[in-house]
């Protein structure tokens, strides 16, 4: 199977029984086209150089692929318990066959997007006008010339999911890189409730791309915990998008995992747009090797009376860099607006490298705004206390590194998927190779 440059793929778009997808995904195109990759030159991507992607090639994203997994890809990442609907989505594409799913609960409703434009073209089309306009970004916009598989969940006013609903995307290359561009829609009606955890795994350990977006719609009173972890191969490239729209009193609280993919990137931009609205986004970031992580928060403030709150952990070893730019915008009119921000990062080696843009752009007047960052190593008399005690150096520096990022890992609302992280992060900082964190990746030329 022919490798393709990702710009070349589009060429063999098919044709769908949808056409305002068609049109959707031409106009993501021309966009592209317009935009070009992005470069250094843009602000928001001062630090992160997307040139290996331009250069890499992959299998088109049209191609339905033949991996053949087994269960032993997927029992390490499955939620334990009775209560979670976990769906599996391979390259970028459902794969019912994968599933493990229970009774849904009344007035919830979970729709394949693929199924959907094949079988309610109408029903497609009303639902992308519902989509937030795309702004000037390359990486959306090549999101959307490649939209083809997903999911939609749709919550009817009042509806509760209980327990988790767990999305599964696995990359995997049998013939070759894969590239793929799943889309997640979740609408959620007034006053109802639920819990997504969104999962990125890697099966092979070779290249592959991924560009993943997730629209969050979340109606008066409606309340939706995300989570989202990043734990691709060696090979990876990962750009991932979390869009959150949110009317009066509704509550959205989004937790960030990444702890793998060489070249990473992750995106999460609310907008609150109802009096009363409240965003909590939590992040934590680990890497090692010559790994790149780069996280991006926007929070916008556009009506009165709105809260937010960010707190986003890295923790860098080997010559691994990391970055978090976040803003948050408070515009003329939200008055009353309350919004903290803070990024802290712990280097565990001389060569690895942080950077911090936290920023605030303040146009009312009568708000209460706070935000700040820091890097640094560890407190050397912190671990002088724990030696003083009968502690090893190595078994205490694991003892604050793991204090450190618990300080975010414990938030996480999920109690199955806090504990994977959990026993994920001890075991890296245990030293097992298995996580290969640590790895160092050739760059393509």
């Amino acid at each position: 199977m022919n490798r393709l440059r990702i710009t070349e793929a589009f060429a063999d778009c098919p044709q769908t029984a949808c056409p305002a997808l068609d049109r959707y995904r031409q106009e993501g195109f021309s966009r592209f086209e317009a935009l070009g990759w992005p470069t250094r030159a843009n602000e928001s991507w001062h630090w992160t150089d997307a040139s290996p992607l331009a250069k890499a090639e992959f299998i088109s994203p049209w191609s339905p692929g033949s991996a053949v997994l087994d269960d032993e890809h997927f029992s390490p990442i499955f939620l334990a318990g009775d209560a979670p609907s976990q769906l599996v989505f391979i390259n970028g594409r459902h794969c019912p066959k994968y599933d493990r799913t229970g009774q849904l609960p009344e007035g919830v409703e979970i729709v394949s997007l693929a199924r959907l434009a094949q079988e309610n073209p109408s029903a497609m089309a009303e639902l992308l006008t519902k989509l937030p306009g795309s702004p000037e970004s390359s990486f959306l916009a090549l999101a959307d010339a490649f939209f083809h598989d997903g999911l939609w969940l749709n919550l009817a006013p009042g509806a509760v999911l209980e327990g988790p609903l767990h999305l599964i995307h696995i990359s995997t290359g049998a013939d070759g890189p894969p590239a793929s561009f799943p889309r997640m829609i979740i609408t959620a009606g007034e006053d109802s409730r639920a819990s997504i955890v969104e999962t990125y795994a890697g099966r092979g350990g070779g290249a592959s791309l991924t560009g993943a977006v997730t629209e969050v719609c979340l109606a008066e009173k409606a309340e939706v915990v995300h989570c989202r972890i990043q734990e691709e191969g060696l090979g990876a490239f990962h750009w991932g998008l979390v869009r959150a729209t949110q009317q009066a009193s509704s509550r959205f609280h989004s937790h960030v995992v990444g702890l793998g993919g060489f070249w990473s990137r992750t995106e999460i931009e609310v907008l609150l747009a109802g009096e009363g609205a409240h965003a909590q986004l939590d992040g934590l970031y680990v890497g090692g090797g010559n790994r790149h992580l780069d996280h991006h928060t926007f929070v916008d403030h556009a009506v009165p009376m709105c809260t937010s709150n960010e707190a986003y952990r890295g923790i860098l070893d080997g010559e691994a860099r990391g970055i978090f730019q976040g803003k948050v915008r408070v515009r003329q009119d939200a008055q009353k607006t309350e919004a903290h921000q803070s990024n802290r990062n712990l280097l565990l080696s001389s060569k690895a490298r942080a950077d911090a843009k936290p920023q605030l752009e303040i146009l009312a007047d009568d708000v209460i705004c706070s935000h700040g960052a820091t890097i640094g190593e560890l407190d050397e008399a912190a671990l002088f206390y724990l030696q003083s005690r009968g502690v090893g150096r190595e078994e205490a520096r694991r003892i604050l590194v793991f204090a450190f990022a618990g300080a975010v890992a414990d938030k996480i609302p999920v109690f199955d998927l806090r504990c994977r992280v959990d026993r994920m992060l001890a075991s890296w900082l245990a030293g097992e190779e298995n996580l290969d964190f640590d790895a160092r990746v050739e760059v393509p030329a």
